[in-house]
């Protein structure tokens, strides 16, 4: 996997998590298509609508869960569920990032 540059910590999350979608998941329809062959539907699709709003051109993006929250008016708890419902069916794939080298911001 290429390495991107990961968005800030925030001091309300102590942990980046990078989430990676499929490239064809880099458009708004492709998004939607994708979910309508899972079932994905709520806050499910809103947040990987907005995580295809932060994908770079092969599907990769790191934005932390607060900033997902506010950008579709949720909770953190429901973008932690979403999320983990979206890699239960295999439309997104997680991984913990190492933290930052350069510390807090």
């Amino acid at each position: 996997m290429k390495h991107v540059s990961p968005c800030p910590r925030s001091a309300s999350s102590p942990h980046r998590r990078s989430f990676r979608t499929p490239h064809p998941l880099a458009t708004t329809r492709g998004v939607v298509k994708a979910a309508r062959k899972t079932g994905v539907r709520g806050s499910a699709l809103a947040v990987l609508l907005a995580l295809a709003t932060h994908a770079d051109a092969h599907g990769e993006c790191f934005p932390t869960q607060q900033a997902l929250a506010d950008l579709i008016g949720v909770s953190t708890r429901t973008v932690r569920r979403a999320s983990k419902k979206l890699e239960a069916h295999k439309v997104i794939t997680r991984r913990q990032l190492p933290p930052d080298p350069r510390g807090p911001p």
